[in-house]
């Protein structure tokens, strides 16, 4: 065999093997995307509800403004992570969480248990106290922190398929409307329209996953326009961010209602 033929019978091998393997080549899948990026979230904001803890445990009342900071860094990882943490666990983030500061009853016993609120919502108001008490504040972040564990843990084998993805998102929209920028869910500190910021900008990221890895025209263009709605949404906070003087209705109308739409366009086409 001479060295002509020696060439191309390298050259045919070497064309086989790399078509032959590359078919075999492991499709990444939006919903892996999200949940990779999901677990991730979660112990970015286990990491900052170990460091708030400890940074209360250290303090004295007269450290309110860094244990501010420190709260509304816990805050925006609680953010990213919440529109799917509330999905597969809204029982266990409405009583350990991200609950609202009233006294509730405990849920599946025998006995009629009348429990203390406890959760971030809480600890929002325990912070913007015009006097701090710190024990009540180390007993909350303390709760937390033994909480967001569990709930961590119990999520690490979680399976998160495409129909969770879009329900999880649109739920999340809604929440931000009725519960976040009306400040519910920050009675003292009035953080909501921040909230939303980060609520928007981590669904943004979301839906840039479906964009990269669709095929299918139509599919692609509509995550593109979804992700990139939700992205305008969360600048147009970052330039109108003071809670009184917010347009809530321009904000819906513009962002949260298209956005609203197009993910169950999203979802009907996937």
């Amino acid at each position: 065999m001479n060295k002509y033929l020696k060439v191309l019978l390298v050259l045919f091998t070497l064309t086989f093997t790399n078509i032959y393997f590359s078919s075999y080549t492991t499709k990444v899948y939006p919903n892996h995307l999200v949940r990779q990026s999901y677990l991730t979230q979660l112990k970015q904001f286990e990491k900052a509800t170990s460091s708030f803890d400890q940074q209360v445990e250290k303090a004295s009342s007269k450290d309110k403004t860094k244990l501010l900071k420190a709260y509304l860094e816990l805050r925006k990882e609680y953010k990213k992570a919440e529109f799917l943490m509330t999905y597969f666990d809204a029982e266990f983030v409405n009583q350990f969480i991200n609950g609202a500061p009233l006294l509730h009853l405990e849920q599946n016993v025998a006995n009629l248990n009348i429990l203390e609120p406890e959760g971030l919502q809480v600890i929002d108001e325990t912070l913007y106290e015009e006097e701090l008490d710190i024990d009540v504040l180390r007993n909350l972040a303390g709760k937390l922190k033994k909480n967001v564990t569990t709930l961590v843990d119990n999520h690490q084998q979680i399976k998160i398929y495409n129909r969770h993805i879009f329900e999880a998102s649109r739920l999340e929209l809604i929440h931000t409307l009725s519960l976040g920028i009306t400040g519910f869910d920050t009675p003292a500190s009035l953080q909501g329209i921040n909230d939303a910021q980060h609520t928007l900008s981590q669904l943004s990221t979301t839906f840039s996953f479906y964009e990269k890895s669709q095929t299918k025209t139509e599919t692609k263009q509509l995550a593109k326009e979804v992700s990139s709605l939700l992205e305008k949404g969360a600048k147009y906070i970052r330039k109108n961010n003071d809670f009184d003087r917010f347009n809530r209705f321009e904000f819906i109308q513009k962002y949260i209602n298209p956005a609203y739409g197009k993910i169950l366009d999203l979802h009907l086409s996937t």
